[in-house]
């Protein structure tokens, strides 16, 4: 998905979450962002509480309506090839009614998203087990895009020593392309 929003190898610098309604939210203490890569493609009921770069942290993060961006301290770089895993946390809350609701998106037929939830125990990277959801937040993420994004679905045909028919996809909104080219060896 990432790839093709024209985001590239490199580093992502902030995410940011649509709370929708604060409903009864009360401050979140020690709220973190942690980020890792995944060759994962979709989550299980068994938590990750692996290796992960914390980016983002506040001891006391309240969220406000609309878009709520968290510019990490240090960035996180993706390598443009594993799934990102994205890990919140916080830790108890003395008294509390509800959390903030944020827009979110079904992707249908994949677990995108785990929760643990606990009124009597801090469970940042102890959690075990996982309540699996095919709800996803909708995020922004502020990461390196592409000057020039590569075409999809590159095909080359009838090919000679001299010619060849060559036809793509594009992968955006662009009507207009420059093509290089060069014997073997070439490097624009």
């Amino acid at each position: 998905e990432m790839t093709a929003l024209g985001i590239v190898p490199g580093d992502i610098t902030a995410l940011g979450f649509n709370v929708d309604n604060l409903n009864t939210c009360s401050a979140m203490p020690n709220y973190t962002l942690k980020i890792k890569g995944t060759t994962a493609n979709e989550l299980t009921t068994t938590f990750d509480n692996g290796t992960y770069s914390t980016v983002w942290t506040d001891p006391l993060f309240l969220p406000v309506l609309g878009w709520n961006t968290h510019t990490f301290t240090a960035p996180f770089t993706w390598n443009g090839t594993d799934n990102v895993l994205i890990d919140i946390c916080f830790d108890l809350i003395v008294t509390y009614t509800q959390n903030a609701s944020v827009y979110y998106t079904q992707t249908a037929g994949t677990n995108t998203a785990a929760y643990y939830r606990s009124d009597t125990q801090i469970a940042c990277g102890t959690a075990l087990s996982a309540t699996l959801s095919e709800n996803r937040a909708n995020m922004q993420i502020t990461a390196e895009v592409a000057d020039c994004l590569p075409p999809a679905a590159l095909t080359a045909a009838n090919i000679t020593t001299t010619t060849a028919d060559l036809s793509w996809t594009p992968v955006g909104s662009e009507t207009l392309w420059n093509l290089e080219w060069g014997p073997a060896g070439y490097t624009q």
